[in-house]
């Protein structure tokens, strides 16, 4: 067994994960680990807003689905489609091979597309500053990487907490503390973690994913 899945089961274990569903969790925080890893090394001269992810990338995505959805079933019932599903039918195993274009669509799910895309776009608005203002902990990777944490943890029946205390040093802890703090040789050693406490940081992430996820309710400041 190597350092990096030593490590990630000991944070299965801090985080409280059921032996049945360690694999799935350790499968997502790999991917983090590594999502983090690659976004490091790219220099950003400035925070990317979530309007800008929405105009430039989810926009696009779902305009692109619905232009699809909408030429596909154009095609249905007219002597396109007669040519259309010709060159079909000898390269997919359509269920309902009397219609093989309706079964092109079921297949792609193209309102799924478009439903994911309109909800990222959302939380990329709720997470990410507005142009020329700070949101979260600066560190838009490090925020992403938390959440990605917190919610492999809630989806695998684990929980992790980060609570203030006047026993520990640095007066901050909890599983989620020291699920980071097992973590951190595997992560960006540069412009990844914020500066300051880092119990404060995931303190503030933590705050935030509870709100979005409905899970406590959003206070005025």
């Amino acid at each position: 067994m190597n350092e990096r899945t030593m490590i990630m089961r000991e944070v299965a274990r801090i985080a409280h994960v059921p032996d049945s569903h360690c694999a799935r969790f350790l499968r997502v925080v790999d991917r983090a680990i590594d999502a983090a890893q690659k976004e490091s090394p790219r220099t950003v001269s400035k925070s990317i807003s979530g309007g800008v992810l929405t105009k430039d990338f989810f926009d696009p995505i779902g305009r692109a689905a619905k232009d699809l959805r909408v030429g596909l079933e154009r095609l249905q019932g007219t002597a396109a489609a007669h040519f259309f599903s010709g060159e079909l039918l000898p390269v997919s195993e359509p269920e309902d091979a009397a219609d093989p274009i309706a079964h092109l669509l079921r297949s792609l799910n193209l309102g799924l597309v478009i439903e994911v895309a309109e909800r990222a776009s959302a939380r990329a608005k709720r997470w990410l500053s507005k142009r020329g203002r700070k949101k979260g902990t600066g560190r838009p990777g490090f925020d992403r990487f938390v959440i990605a944490i917190l919610a492999a943890s809630e989806q695998t029946g684990g929980r992790l907490t980060i609570y203030k205390t006047s026993y520990q040093g640095g007066r901050w802890a909890g599983s989620l503390l020291k699920t980071l703090q097992q973590l951190r040789p595997l992560l960006p050693k540069t412009k990844f973690f914020p500066a300051g406490t880092l119990g404060y940081s995931l303190h503030t992430i933590y705050q935030r994913w509870r709100w979005e996820t409905g899970k406590s309710r959003r206070t005025r400041r």
